[in-house]
């Protein structure tokens, strides 16, 4: 018996799917949240994301905004997006740090904040999960 063709479909099944330069994600996760003011209120939820990473360019797209699209760095077969905005109109400053492992396919994590200016809405939340990879793109639902 030869152990080569056993090896190599082992090596392939446990690969992340590339086609061309893009990369799919689907993540089941949970996320914990706590708005502090105006109207306290903590929780948790469950929630399922869909990525498509373009790998040259190295941005990274939830499906479900395509219109917001994020950079990245990608280093050892992980993720890392940092974002910092403020929103003008809302007087809003928004961060958020994302790390998602997607070779081999793994664990999310994220963090994100919410603060206005005059400290009249705070809100904190972080999300955990895991990733899969799909040969296909995802539709977000």
């Amino acid at each position: 018996m030869k152990l080569t063709p056993l090896l190599s479909a082992l090596l392939l099944s446990a690969a992340p799917v590339v086609a061309d330069d893009f990369l799919y994600l689907k993540c089941d996760t949970k996320i914990k949240y706590n708005m502090i003011s105006p109207y306290p209120e903590e929780g948790e939820k469950d929630h399922v994301i869909y990525y498509e990473v373009d790998l040259k360019n190295k941005i990274l797209t939830d499906l479900a905004y395509i219109d917001e699209t994020y950079e990245v760095k990608i280093e050892n077969g992980v993720i890392f997006q940092t974002s910092e905005d403020y929103d003008e109109e809302k007087m809003l400053t928004e961060t958020m740090t994302t790390e998602i492992s997607f070779d081999p396919p793994g664990r999310i994590v994220s963090r994100a904040s919410a603060k206005s200016v005059d400290n009249s809405f705070e809100y904190t939340a972080e999300l955990r999960g895991v990733c899969e990879t799909s040969n296909t793109g995802y539709e977000a639902e």
